[in-house]
């Protein structure tokens, strides 16, 4: 069983990064890349996620207002939050 990750990052090098790191571990499905918040919430209902990896800060809809605007987030799914700054790394399930 694959898990389907949607990346969103508005660096495409840190896309990649963490596409490339994924890309290493069986079972890890990488099923699309936004570099906004706006393009996420788009793709989100049409890619059917069960992992999220977001950058949390983002130009224009941050990955906080991502999450906020998620209608009932999607079924299933959790969201990674990467290290901002000093702050731990978080998982929302």
């Amino acid at each position: 069983m694959n898990i389907r990750v949607l990346v969103v990052d508005d660096e495409p090098l840190a896309r990649v990064g963490i596409t490339t790191r994924l890309a290493a571990y069986a079972g890890m499905l990488v099923v699309g890349e936004c570099s906004t918040g706006e393009e996420a919430l788009t793709s989100i209902p049409l890619v059917a996620p069960d992992l999220l990896f977001v950058d949390v800060e983002m130009p224009g809809m941050s990955g906080i207002d991502l999450l906020r605007a998620c209608p009932g987030r999607p079924p299933g799914a959790s969201f990674f939050l990467p290290r901002m700054r000093n702050t731990p790394w978080t998982l929302l399930t």
